[in-house]
């Protein structure tokens, strides 16, 4: 089971996660001879109060992917009114402290959003979370998630 110890910051429990073309998008594209986009590197908080683990907008973009359908959500700035966001599938590398050390998600529904001007570039939800462990310490300022 990889279990990942990492520090929280100022902002909490956050997670280095490369996002990615899911592995079926990844074989659709080699198989057409087209190039596979780098995975993107992101900053995402740990939020058990996500239902849904969700990515800012531009880092999708230079995926190049399609959609793959909507869902509809609340966020503290909707005041209780659900929103409709588009879906897409992704892989997920969630990045450990050291070298090689992570923990791969292949494929996860995640939910566009905007977190402009928050210092994160999306969130880890129970959609993950429910996949394993997660321990936060905050009087250690120290957190673990183990899948």
């Amino acid at each position: 089971m990889p279990c990942l110890d990492l520090k929280a910051g100022p902002l909490g429990p956050l997670v280095e996660v490369y996002v990615g073309v899911s592995e079926l998008r990844r074989a659709v594209l080699q198989a057409a001879r087209q190039p596979v986009p780098p995975p993107v590197a992101c900053t995402f908080l740990v939020d058990s109060g996500a239902s849904m683990s969700a990515v800012d907008s531009s880092r999708l973009l230079p995926l190049a992917l399609a959609p793959s359908g909507v869902c509809r959500g609340h966020t503290p700035s909707t005041r209780g009114v659900a929103v409709q966001f588009d879906r897409f599938d992704v892989q997920l590398f969630l990045r450990g402290s050291g070298p090689g050390e992570g923990w791969v998600a292949d494929p996860v529904p995640v939910m566009a959003s905007s977190f402009t001007g928050q210092g994160i570039d999306g969130l880890i939800g129970r959609d993950i979370l429910d996949r394993g462990l997660f321990h936060y310490n905050g009087r250690a300022r120290t957190f673990t998630l183990a899948f």
